[in-house]
């Protein structure tokens, strides 16, 4: 089980994400999805279908690989090496009885059953891989998606 950046898939995806970013960061100009540009246009990197966007006017930017999330809810493509904070979440597992809590440092969103992990520092794009994972392993074993 492989943790990844958040894809968003609706509105009520977005608007979870601006919520639950505008409680845990602070004076942010915006924040990495999990999304980029690849030769047959935009993709999530969990592999998901890119059936959803929100871009600012005049965006995307097809010069630019990656997409973020600023604070008022738009996405804007920016450079891969640039650094922002990030959400990590954990592929869809569905259990027999879904647990109703995350574990330690994971945030629980009761409406859509989720866990999510908010990673406060600024890193480049790629960075995920390695402190999503590692969160995943270490923290838990439990899968939280949609249950």
């Amino acid at each position: 089980m492989d943790g990844q950046l958040v894809a968003v898939h609706s509105v009520f995806d977005n608007k979870l994400l601006v919520q639950l970013a505008g409680k845990q960061f602070q004076n942010v100009n915006g924040w990495w999805l999990g999304g980029n540009l690849t030769q047959n246009g935009w993709q999530w990197v969990d592999g998901s279908k890119f059936d959803y966007n929100n871009w600012e006017s005049g965006e995307p930017l097809y010069g630019n690989s990656l997409i973020q999330l600023p604070v008022v809810g738009q996405w804007k493509s920016v450079n891969g090496n640039n650094t922002y904070p990030f959400i990590c979440e954990i592929p869809q597992i569905n259990t027999a009885i879904p647990p109703t809590k995350c574990d330690d440092q994971w945030l629980y969103d009761a409406d859509t059953k989720k866990c999510f992990f908010v990673v406060f520092f600024n890193r480049i794009y790629r960075a995920f891989i390695l402190v999503c994972n590692i969160n995943v392993f270490s923290r838990s074993r439990i899968p939280y998606n949609e249950f």
